[in-house]
């Protein structure tokens, strides 16, 4: 959604709001039995996924109990919810010149969880989250008269980022990280049309 405001009546300010929200699963998580196919009329009574998981046994030559023939544990499940907020202000001092200031924020979180996390009895799960914060603002003066043209401005944002990941397999293991992230720009361009 979008919307305009100008707040002097006329054009010469111009404040616009915007704001996304979007979610998207790409990922396939319908559950099947082991010896599911896609002729199969119904479904096994062991656990599985219909994507065909790779039997470690198989692969490697390893006999493995039935229980550990398939990991579903492996499956990610990536559930991605984005939100976009923005606000851009722009005043025009004269024909000549004009002020833009872009203030934008961003979140995304993304759900990175194994297919069979949730379900009653499986044991062998990975759970894990990728969250992202971005503000950002922008400052840009440009100048358009005749033969000369020119844009100057500056660039902040700050980033802040965190993430786990909990899997269980044949033993527990959990990693944390976060990061904070700055970047500073100054950034500027000029022609003239002899």
């Amino acid at each position: 959604g979008k919307l305009l405001w100008l707040p002097t009546g006329e054009d010469t300010t111009k404040v616009l709001l915007s704001y996304s929200h979007s979610f998207e699963s790409p990922t396939d998580d319908n559950i099947a039995g082991i010896n599911w196919s896609s002729t199969s009329p119904g479904y096994g009574a062991e656990r599985g996924d219909v994507w065909g998981t790779i039997r470690p046994d198989v692969v490697a030559g390893i006999p493995l109990p039935p229980a550990f023939t398939e990991f579903p544990v492996f499956q990610d499940v990536r559930e991605t919810t984005v939100d976009n907020f923005g606000v851009e202000i722009t005043h025009e001092f004269s024909n000549a010149l004009t002020l833009t200031a872009m203030t934008g924020w961003s979140r995304s979180v993304t759900d990175r969880h194994s297919i069979n996390e949730g379900t009653p009895g499986e044991f062998m799960v990975t759970d894990g989250e990728f969250e992202q914060e971005i503000l950002s603002q922008e400052i840009r003066l440009n100048f358009d008269n005749g033969p000369l043209r020119w844009v100057a401005g500056a660039y902040f944002s700050q980033e802040e980022q965190e993430a786990f990941r909990n899997q269980t397999i044949l033993s527990f293991d959990a990693s944390r990280n976060s990061a904070s992230i700055t970047n500073i720009a100054g950034f500027g361009e000029v022609s003239y049309e002899f």
